[in-house]
């Protein structure tokens, strides 16, 4: 499961569509992002034979499904962490599975 906040732009992050598909921001907050963890997970659930679905956060506590998602690629880019250092920190593109029926993503819905 991956979740959709407005948080991550504090740091540079936003999330959501563009015309190459969903970009989502890796996870980790300090130092270089990794293929470790939620990552990793995200990058290989295919492989591991998981599937992968997209949740927004629409107020404290509650959150909407979007959608099963699949994941295509990732970019490495130079952001800034946590403590203001730049690192490369990994944006993935997403897709939504074939067949999915999505959600509207409104963060101004209930």
């Amino acid at each position: 499961m991956i979740f959709v906040a407005d948080s991550g732009e504090k740091f540079g992050y936003k999330d959501g569509w563009t015309e190459d598909g969903f970009l989502y921001a890796g996870e980790g907050q300090s130092g270089d992002m990794t293929f470790i963890r939620g990552n990793r997970a995200i990058r290989d659930h295919a492989g591991d034979g998981k599937q992968l679905h997209l949740f927004e956060y629409v107020r404290m506590g509650h959150v909407r499904y979007f959608s099963e998602m699949v994941y295509r690629t990732h970019r490495i880019i130079q952001a800034p962490d946590i403590n203001g250092a730049l690192r490369d920190g990994i944006v993935f593109v997403l897709d939504i599975v074939s067949g999915s029926q999505p959600a509207p993503i409104d963060p101004r819905a209930p």
